[in-house]
């Protein structure tokens, strides 16, 4: 059955409008999810290379007071 539908030349069938409509959802879909997994990754990304809220604020009085200077 496989091999005959691999093997065959001439194929009839058609997409109806559903089909067209499955195929857009599809890659809306795709497109969406692909979208928030990259954010989902990047924001694990961007957070190994913050600081922590602790060295933050030292690092932000440290900076004032080299300002005040």
């Amino acid at each position: 059955l496989i091999s005959g539908a691999i093997l065959s030349r001439l194929s009839f069938g058609y997409l109806d409008p559903g089909s067209g409509s499955f195929i857009l959802q599809l890659l809306v879909s795709g497109l969406l999810g692909f979208m928030l997994t990259f954010k989902l990754f990047w924001h694990r990304i961007a957070h190994l290379f913050r600081r922590s809220g602790r060295d933050q604020v030292q690092a932000d009085e440290e900076s004032s007071q080299i300002t005040k200077e």
